[in-house]
């Protein structure tokens, strides 16, 4: 064996000469944040099994962390990858299948490998100590106040008795365009973490042709939403989980700049969530009902909160501008309390919203759009946000969890308490209008009948 093969033999069992240029990326950000959103197949878990086998090879008496979907899933991904590349360059770890942990009889240092359905099991993690390594795997998949419970309450905590500690997240777009995942990979909410992102292709161990053997298997194109998911790494709706499927262009258009003669200002209260106020309007010739404006409003402050002075204040402010007749809200919950405030000290009466099912409301909504029989005005922003975006659970029974959805609930309660009447503007015709005196003056008195 020559100079050269031996210096192979010798590099070929450290993880940094098994990465490609995206991984030493990550190896090189030493941030205590990271997330990597990434493609299926992209070398994700693999860089995940590199900065274990290196921290705890390097730290004595430390704990590294590795969290999946489920447990099961954290066994045949992580697992029993980790076992391999452990046996096939020598790393040295001791494991455990019964536990499923790995030690480093050098240093002592252990990972431990849980599922995110084992939460009696993560939470044990909240009583240990030396963590320096937190890993979360298929974060757009978790329940996404789960995960941020995860990293900020469970483990995080006990992550801060070891300098140089760090927080990884690692996963795929989800289905649903909204969470904690979503906001920190798409919307950039979270500038504390540092995002690493690449696709398949970028891994140069996976054969060039494995997106055309996948489209080909599967019957799909590049356009396929769980396509673009799974193998290009891009956030997507899939127009087949859309709640309000009949929404378009179409149900946006502006309000007629006149007095509609009927109009209701519906109300949805929340204190933890947002407090949605949202007027519904009928004008004379124009079949559709309209929404002419809507908003949310947050917290408690006395002046523009959701408390009930402030309620009770917009709710007038309302009534009077577009003349609501009739003022309905969600009474169940809290909805009760702040409904029998509102008419005690604010003589404001709320007739309470038919919700005895949800589903049904939502169709109805969603048949009016279809028909354009309800149209939206443009300046409903956040309205015409959630009507385009909002999404079913995975049993199509309900909206997804973790979507802001307090003004589409509130459109819900509100149209079926309108009553569609509809005022025809009189058929045109070309004879000339005549002028006909009345029959009999209207002072005349007919003498006769006395």
């Amino acid at each position: 064996m020559n100079e050269r093969e031996a210096q192979y033999e010798l590099y070929r069992h450290q993880p940094d000469a098994l990465r490609f240029d995206k991984q030493r990326d990550v190896v090189r950000d030493r941030s205590d944040l990271i997330a990597l959103f990434c493609s299926r197949r992209a070398g994700k878990t693999e860089e995940f099994a590199f900065e274990v086998a290196e921290t705890l090879a390097t730290v004595r008496d430390a704990h590294a962390i590795f969290i999946g979907l489920s447990a099961k899933s954290a066994r045949q991904i992580f697992f029993s990858k980790f076992k391999r590349l452990n046996i096939a360059h020598k790393w040295g770890f001791v494991s455990n299948e019964q536990s499923l942990s790995f030690i480093h009889p050098s240093t002592g240092s252990t990972c431990l490998v849980f599922g995110s359905d084992q939460r009696s099991d993560i939470e044990k993690a909240a009583g240990l100590s030396r963590v320096v390594l937190l890993i979360l795997d298929e974060c757009g998949l978790w329940r996404q106040d789960f995960l941020r419970y995860t990293i900020e309450e469970i483990v995080g905590p006990a992550m801060e008795d070891v300098p140089g500690g760090r927080v990884m997240l690692g996963g795929t777009p989800g289905r649903i365009l909204s969470g904690f995942w979503y906001e920190l990979t798409h919307e950039g909410k979270y500038p504390q973490y540092s995002r690493h992102s690449w696709k398949l292709r970028d891994n140069p161990f996976m054969p060039p042709d494995v997106e055309e053997k996948v489209l080909k298997k599967f019957g799909w194109t590049r356009d396929t939403p769980e396509f673009r998911r799974q193998y290009l790494g891009e956030w997507v709706i899939d127009p087949s989980t859309l709640v309000f499927s009949n929404f378009s262009d179409a149900n946006i258009r502006s309000c007629p700049w006149k007095p509609a003669y009927g109009s209701l200002l519906s109300l949805d209260f929340g204190v933890v969530h947002s407090t949605a106020f949202l007027v519904l309007a009928q004008y004379k010739h124009h079949k559709a009902v309209m929404v002419p404006f809507s908003e949310e409003r947050h917290g408690t402050d006395v002046a523009s909160g959701t408390n009930p002075t402030a309620v009770a204040d917009r709710a007038k402010a309302l009534k009077e501008k577009y003349h609501c007749s009739r003022i309905i809200g969600d009474l169940g919950g809290i909805g009760k309390a702040y409904a029998q405030e509102m008419l005690v000290r604010h003589h404001i009466c709320i007739e309470p919203a038919d919700k005895h099912d949800k589903l049904a409301l939502i169709e109805m909504v969603n048949d009016a759009f279809g028909q354009r029989k309800l149209e939206i005005d443009p300046s409903n922003v956040e309205l015409i946000r959630q009507l385009r975006t909002l999404q079913w659970d995975e049993l199509h029974a309900d909206i997804a969890e973790g979507q802001r959805d307090d003004l589409v609930e509130d459109l819900c309660y509100g149209y079926q308490q309108t009553n569609h009447v509809y005022v025809a503007p009189p058929e045109p015709t070309d004879e000339p209008v005549m002028y006909k005196p009345p029959a009999k003056p209207y002072w005349a008195v007919d003498m006769g009948a006395r």
